[in-house]
């Protein structure tokens, strides 16, 4: 059994493995939602904004001279603009002269006829597509040309389906967005994970929340729970992100491998490193050339692990060398940090690991980590 609470190297990514297939619900051209799975961090997903019409929201309510009700098609649309266009398309087999568009730039969508009478019957909530809009209005309104909305909406949700072939038993999620950007998701984001012994999630076996970082990441160890499912999926909700890109750089969902003899001595250090370049001209003028700011674990000494650890560990080096990423969690039970995110980072092998021989079966380990950038 374990250390409580002893560090862990989620070194084994489920949902990079061969026999894992993935669907995702949208990605923008050139950042498709399969470099999320991909060792490296400079390559990443981009949703292009996924917006899911159903029973709950089809409904359109307009007058143009007489109540008329728009049904929408129950279908998944892959951006705001496919959905806008379908919008349009849907008023005005009921109507004429009606235009819906959907920013880019705003990421709002806007209503409105170019003549004639017109109004959007917002008093009307019965399956409406309102909400999904983004429209907040309580009484029926005159669009005039185009009625923008008043509420961002970058999607409903993005989701990733995962198959993987037969029942797994992750232990571990992880989602990282770019190192120097803590605005890929925001503090309102939620992130869900549903596990299902079918390929349906509307009554899944398991439902898990992940947790919220200060830097928008979100992690969660599953202790204590059963997560032995084939099929999973991953819901990313951030509909009023109004940044110009929600960036996935990492998505992570499996096992780690954890001490169990001894955990890290007290006295690590984490270090927050600023590489930014600094010249200065001969009349005493500084320039900057700033770079990505990034995490390094130092001094990290574990005594007395016995040759069990240190066999597994070493199987995790020769695997991974110093060029293959890993998350490292020194506090993934919050025994010691507010947050397990503080000492929970995408980082490589800096520097060969040290086994010190100490007596017959026990050696000292010592590791350095340095936080991935790209």
């Amino acid at each position: 059994m374990a250390v409580e609470g002893a560090v862990r190297f989620c070194q084994n990514n489920f949902l990079g493995a061969s026999y894992a297939t993935l669907t995702f619900t949208s990605a923008a051209s050139g950042a498709a939602g399969a470099n999320s799975v991909l060792p490296e961090r400079h390559k990443r997903w981009i949703p292009n904004g996924h917006f899911e019409v159903t029973s709950s929201n089809n409904t359109v309510y307009i007058n143009d001279g007489s109540n008329k009700t728009v049904t929408l098609t129950v279908a998944s649309y892959t951006s705001g603009s496919a959905l806008a266009s379908h919008i349009q398309t849907q008023l005005n087999v009921s109507s004429t002269l009606w235009t819906c568009t959907y920013s880019s730039t705003n990421f709002k969508f806007t209503i409105g006829r170019s003549s004639g009478t017109r109004s959007l019957r917002f008093t009307q909530t019965t399956n409406a597509a309102w909400d999904m809009l983004g429209y907040t209005q309580v009484a029926d309104t005159d669009p005039g040309t185009g009625l923008t909305a008043s509420l961002v909406r970058r999607h409903t949700s993005e989701k990733v389906t995962v198959d993987f072939t037969t029942a797994v038993t992750p232990r571990f999620f992880g989602l990282i967005g770019p190192v120097d950007q803590d605005t890929y998701l925001t503090q309102n984001a939620t992130v869900t994970l549903r596990g299902n012994i079918t390929n349906s999630f509307s009554s899944p076996a398991i439902t898990i929340t992940a947790e919220l970082q200060d830097d928008g990441s979100f992690f969660k160890f599953f202790d204590g729970l059963n997560t032995l499912y084939r099929y999973w999926q991953i819901e990313i909700s951030d509909r009023e992100n109004d940044e110009d890109v929600i960036s996935i750089n990492q998505l992570y969902l499996g096992d780690y491998v954890t001490l169990d003899t001894r955990n890290f001595s007290p006295g690590f250090s984490a270090i927050l490193e600023d590489p930014a370049l600094v010249q200065s001209s001969t009349s005493g003028v500084q320039y900057y050339r700033v770079l990505p700011k990034f995490w390094r674990f130092e001094s990290l000494t574990a005594e007395y692990i016995d040759d069990t650890d240190l066999a597994e560990l070493r199987r995790v080096f020769r695997e991974l060398g110093t060029s293959v990423p890993l998350f490292v969690s020194l506090d993934p039970l919050k025994q010691v940090s507010s947050s397990i995110g503080e000492f929970t980072k995408y980082m490589r092998f800096e520097t060969g690991a040290t086994f010190t021989h100490l007596f017959k079966d026990y050696y000292a380990l010592n590791l350095t980590f340095r936080e991935v950038v790209g």
